[in-house]
């Protein structure tokens, strides 16, 4: 391995240990609603306000600590979940990649698929998948980057350079 190998490998293991640090995602979800819930109560409090730039009209901020917001905000709570429209493909495509990779169907396929393939091939393939996975659907920002992590795992190379590769750059849809 050369030099230039040595050092970005040691970058991705330093990005991949910091990573390993992050607090599970939904300990975020909650300390994130949590922080929302006190920053409602500080900023109506002293009686923030903002102008909508649809309508003009005048926005307060409302105590969502008081009962009768904190009702409210609860018996909506499932409409948030259930109007994102992705998040049922993300849910079939977990619970999908969760039993192929405890079965050992990635690996198996992976090993058979690279046994004559050349790392570069590799690279330009995920790379043209990546950038083109948008127009396929909105869930491909998930798998295709989780499976490009698993294919450069597979060849031996480190797995976050294959989650970055299979990332769409631009980060939104082509018009």
């Amino acid at each position: 391995m050369s030099d230039k190998m040595k050092k970005e490998y040691k970058i991705l293991k330093y990005v991949e240990r910091m990573g390993n640090k992050i607090p599970h995602t939904a300990t975020m979800f909650i300390f994130n609603i949590a922080v929302v819930l006190i920053l409602s109560v500080v900023f109506s409090a002293m009686g923030t306000t903002a102008v909508s730039p649809v309508n003009g009209e005048t926005i307060t901020v409302v105590n969502m600590l008081k009962p009768s917001e904190l009702v409210r905000w609860l018996s909506r709570f499932h409409q948030n979940f259930t109007g994102f429209a992705v998040l049922g493909p993300v849910i079939c495509l977990g619970i999908a990649t969760g039993i192929c990779e405890k079965s050992g169907m990635f690996e198996s396929a992976i090993k058979l698929s690279l046994t004559n393939v050349t790392g570069n091939a590799v690279v330009f393939i995920v790379a043209v998948i990546g950038v083109n996975g948008n127009i396929a659907g909105d869930a491909a920002f998930i798998l295709i980057p989780s499976l490009a992590g698993l294919i450069f795992y597979g060849m031996g190379r480190h797995p976050l350079a294959g989650v970055f590769l299979g990332m769409h750059p631009l980060g939104e849809r082509f018009p």
